[in-house]
Parts: C-alpha cells; sequence; structure tokens
C-alpha cells in the first residue's frame, strides 16, 4: 500500500471526525466525492483506494 492509499483510507475512514461542525452536510470530505477531483489528477494510490472502498 502506498502512503497516498493510507491517508485515503484514513480520511475516508475517520472523514465524519475531520469535518468541521459548520461543515456538515456539505461536500467537504464527502465519501461519494472524493475520487471527483476535477481537472486535478487524484495519485494512483489513492484513487485505487476510493475505488476499493466505494467502487
Amino acid at each position: 500500500m502506498t502512503v497516498a492509499a493510507a491517508v485515503a483510507r484514513v480520511l475516508v475512514g475517520h472523514a465524519a471526525d475531520l469535518v468541521p461542525a459548520p461543515a456538515v452536510g456539505t461536500r467537504f470530505l464527502d465519501v461519494r466525492a472524493l475520487i471527483g477531483t476535477g481537472e486535478v489528477a487524484a495519485h494512483p494510490g489513492a484513487a485505487s483506494a476510493y475505488r476499493a472502498l466505494h467502487g
């Protein structure tokens, strides 16, 4: 597992703990939207972890 994949797994696994109260209900660290990085390509390790966790 790459460092990027490990970080992605931590972000996904602890997203509820990392989102500040005022941002609850927004797409901030929404696990369904984490893979959508727009024009910035996700690190291959991170993309692989997101897909493994959420299809």
